[in-house]
């Protein structure tokens, strides 16, 4: 499949609220922990089996491992791997949790994804056995589904061929979750091998049930690498396996390295964040050439506008400039009669009694939009003059280092006009009206401008 295309539709699924994250043990290999080959090489050499012949059916190599062993060993083998604690999630993983991306279902024991969420400041759910899908967090911004199990619970670890074959009655909960938000959401599979016999029935019995309505889903899938031994069967094998999986409508993504992968998951977190435009400015009521009246209805005009064309609104609160966002989203709300906005306005007011963190604080919401449009931007200092909020200057430089684009609004004057200054010449892209124009048409202008200069960067 066209990368820029899944790219472009898993983006939006994410932008629209209903993408879901499958990962498998080939995500936590690139945090150090074996993979399932490697764990059970030694248990396997103890009882006299060779695992290089058995690799292709753990399942049953984990079963004997188990007879001539016992459980106990196998839950040894889970809890001393995965419960290490010089592990930690990879790149791939925080970037999965930096995205507003709220399912995310796993058939790994460890905790790597709840790590990488919990450091992305998300309150989460874990649903590691039957009774924790009964219950539900009121404060949630995520929930990790461990169809498998987790390393806390070893004993209940879906693991050896017994264990499979009593899904359906042991975990069946789980399996009738995924079928259902398979249906309704947009998956993207990672690091997940598709010959897990519960996963292979499932989406089976999905595309039976919906026939051609089946929704689609996207794996991304590493090259066969040209040095193996057996590279043709290998590549001949996995070119079937792509084909049998576009029968489950999951579309294939290769990459020729798994560095790839990073740079793929790059892309879709930079398309999902053009999404989000933070308004950064504020005012001492003294505008420039805007009238105060004028300047509250570009910023009401503008806000409302991008609600309209579905963006979401970041805003610290500033003053002169916050007071008139939440107007435009009002404004939003009447015209389309809502009783809300939702999560659409992020307002993220300045903790004022620690002005020492109000760096930190603006790089903690910059990085999560993917515009910022510089708007105003003064302040009155201790002789009550009017003079730049370098604060706005701050935010603008903040984004730049991060690589987000700057909409700076010259004709707003102040920190907005320094701003552009430093970092456009002067084929700024935006149509910019004349500050003699009429007042209705002139802020019109200039908030359709914007709004057409933000679809074409979004593509």
């Amino acid at each position: 499949m066209n990368r820029k295309q899944m790219i472009q539709d898993f983006s939006r699924s994410v932008i629209q609220g209903n993408a879901g994250i499958f990962l498998g043990a080939g995500l936590s290999v690139g945090a150090t922990y074996k993979d399932w080959k490697n764990l059970l090489r030694e248990p396997a050499e103890e009882i006299g089996l060779d695992i290089e012949k058995e690799q292709y059916d753990l399942i049953s190599l984990a079963e004997l491992i188990k007879n001539e062993k016992n459980r106990a060993y196998i839950n040894e083998l889970i809890i001393n791997e995965f419960e290490r604690h010089d592990v930690k999630p990879t790149k791939n993983h925080n970037l999965l949790a930096s995205m507003p991306i709220d399912v995310y279902w796993t058939t790994n024991y460890d905790n790597l994804m709840e790590q990488a969420l919990r450091k992305a400041k998300k309150s989460i759910a874990i649903k590691k056995k039957q009774t924790d899908l009964a219950t539900y967090r009121r404060d949630q911004e995520a929930v990790v589904y461990k169809m498998h199990g987790d390393v806390s619970d070893p004993d209940n670890a879906v693991l050896t061929r017994t264990d499979y074959e009593t899904y359906d009655t042991e975990r069946i909960l789980f399996k009738e979750a995924l079928e259902g938000q398979v249906v309704t959401r947009t998956f993207l599979f990672l690091g997940f091998s598709f010959s897990d016999p519960n996963l292979e029935r499932m989406l089976a019995r999905i595309r039976h049930t919906l026939k051609e309505s089946s929704r689609t889903h996207y794996c991304i899938m590493k090259s066969v690498d040209e040095d193996v031994e057996d590279y043709e069967y290998q590549k001949v094998k996995q070119e079937l396996q792509i084909k049998d999986l576009a029968n489950y409508h999951i579309k294939t993504i290769m990459v020729d390295d798994y560095d790839e992968i990073t740079s793929l998951l790059l892309e879709i977190k930079q398309k999902t964040l053009m999404n989000s435009i933070l308004i950064s400015g504020s005012s001492t009521e003294d505008y420039g050439d805007f009238s105060p009246k004028e300047a509250n209805k570009f910023i009401s005009l503008l806000t409302q506008k991008l609600l309209e064309n579905g963006y979401k609104v970041v805003n610290g609160f500033g003053l002169g400039v916050g007071h008139a966002v939440v107007n435009g989203a009002l404004d939003y709300r009447d015209t389309l009669n809502l009783k809300g906005v939702g999560d659409r306005l992020d307002l993220r007011p300045f903790p004022f009694q620690n002005p020492e963190k109000f760096t930190e604080y603006r790089k903690e919401f910059i990085s999560d939009v993917g515009i910022v449009i510089s708007i105003f931007g003064n302040k009155k200092n201790d002789k009550g003059e009017t003079i730049i909020a370098e604060g706005v200057v701050e935010e603008a430089d903040i984004a730049y280092d991060m690589g987000k684009i700057l909409l700076p609004i010259p004709l707003t004057g102040f920190a907005a006009q320094k701003i552009y200054d430093k970092y456009y010449q002067e084929d700024f892209c935006i149509d910019l009206p004349s500050i003699f124009d009429e007042e209705e048409k002139k802020i019109e202008k200039l908030v359709d401008s914007i709004i057409k200069e933000i679809k074409k960067l979004k593509g």
